[in-house]
């Protein structure tokens, strides 16, 4: 049993992004929700646990006390620092977060720890399978990273998704998508485009960033999702090379520059060049590839063009013609 605090915007239920696509192919499997009442002792919280799975006994472990009063500011450079940060949250529009604890049954671990290519990338494939199952249900996932895409420890059984002859039957799930804090329903047509991102830089992808860095409000679409999953790919497979220190000097490059752009503007700067050096190696050989990538060169030069083509298909969508297109 998994348990995860989040403190979302107030009126968004994780638990409903999974509550109709239980035991669907790559989708975790999710017990309950509730809301967590502060000032209330531990005891309180494990009480409510075993009301929800009628359990008799079950450890519990904490990490410092929720009742252990929070101290005040103590020397006058901290009084300082409280003072400005009270004056900025006037400026403010506070967000309303309520504190909100999921109960999990599915266990994950990361994409790292595959055991060969052939896991890895049905994993990922199980991992896609849920974001379409989810989509299916009116939910877009924005927030595809290599936190939310996850292995199983071993393999479990799912329904099999019928509508394509390439998965209708497949029913041992490898893989899974998790963490619905940022899905939104996509269905929901009147919501304003969005000025703000969503997402985890690293793996967001080069429309929306080059659209946030212009200021511009851009909508988000099922194929910026489907980009997240080929950054994930690519990512996790560097950081595998680097820990066995096989990356050609151009793939650890790649590797940092991707995760240390810490704004829009540079993260979108940096996927270009990286895919313009990628896809030259992968399709018309001019640089070598570390072993890692070498044995997802076949894999490589089928997505990059399909999601090249994604990425002009999704700057013609708009909120009023977004469901004609599917």
């Amino acid at each position: 049993m998994i348990l995860k605090d989040s403190w979302p915007l107030d009126g968004h239920d994780e638990i409903e992004v999974f509550r109709f696509t239980q035991g669907e192919m790559g989708i975790p499997e999710v017990y309950a929700q509730y809301t967590v009442e502060h000032g209330k002792k531990g005891a309180w919280v494990e009480e409510e646990i075993r009301k929800i799975f009628l359990l008799e006994e079950i450890e519990f472990i904490y990490k410092g006390s929720k009742d252990t009063p929070s101290k005040g500011p103590n020397s006058q450079a901290e009084k300082e620092t409280q003072s400005k940060m009270e004056d900025q949250e006037e400026d403010v529009k506070m967000e309303n977060r309520v504190h909100k604890r999921l109960i999990l049954k599915t266990e994950c671990c990361k994409f790292q720890t595959a055991a060969g290519p052939y896991q890895f990338l049905e994993g990922m494939f199980h991992g896609m399978m849920g974001h379409y199952n989810m989509y299916k249900d009116g939910w877009l996932h924005r927030d595809v990273s290599d936190g939310n895409v996850l292995l199983l420890p071993e393999p479990e059984i799912r329904k099999p998704l019928t509508r394509f002859e390439c998965t209708k039957n497949l029913t041992k799930c490898v893989g899974v998508i998790s963490d619905g804090d940022q899905a939104i329903r996509w269905r929901e047509l009147d919501r304003k485009l969005e000025k703000h991102r969503s997402g985890t830089l690293p793996f967001i992808s080069r429309r929306m960033l080059n659209m946030w860095n212009k200021n511009q409000p851009v909508l988000h679409t099922f194929a910026d999702d489907l980009e997240s999953f080929f950054w994930v790919i690519l990512c996790v497979l560097l950081s595998v090379g680097h820990e066995r220190k096989s990356l050609t000097e151009d793939e650890r490059l790649w590797l940092f520059e991707i995760l240390a752009a810490d704004d829009p503007g540079s993260s979108d700067k940096t996927k270009r060049w990286a895919l313009s050096m990628l896809e030259a190696s992968v399709l018309r050989t001019k640089h070598k590839l570390s072993p890692v990538l070498k044995v997802f060169v076949p894999f490589f030069t089928d997505i990059i063009p399909f999601m090249n083509e994604a990425t002009e298909a999704a700057d013609e969508l708009n909120s009023d013609n977004l469901v004609e297109s599917l």
